[in-house]
């Protein structure tokens, strides 16, 4: 087996090959179904899970969707806070996309 080597490009994508056992795979397959997603957006949900852990950033969780435009704009005219998914009034949102899901890249709290 041949050694992995380091990405050259860090804003490059790479295939990463992995053997698991069946048993895995099909609670990987459950999963991703339970979820509405494929095996490769689940492993990459994980991997990216994992990174973020390790780099001391709020791993990614499920959350609510994001609110909508007219809904903040509805809330200020009744005087109500709007949260937003992660329990909060003003986050400082941007998204990142994993798989085809969407998460705030500040909280890790999944929007989309």
């Amino acid at each position: 087996m041949r050694k992995a080597s380091r990405a050259s490009d860090p804003d490059g994508l790479y295939n990463v090959t992995v053997r698991v056992r069946g048993s895995v795979k099909n609670v990987l397959l459950d999963e991703g179904e339970r979820l509405g997603c494929s095996l490769s957006e689940l492993v990459l949900l994980a991997v990216e899970d994992f990174v973020r852990g390790r780099e001391g950033v709020p791993r990614l969780c499920d959350g609510v969707r994001r609110p909508g435009v007219d809904e903040v704009l509805r809330g200020y005219l009744a005087g109500e806070s709007v949260l937003q998914p992660c329990g909060v009034e003003v986050c400082d949102f941007w998204g990142l996309c994993v798989g085809g899901f969407t998460f705030c890249g500040v909280c890790g709290v999944r929007c989309g």
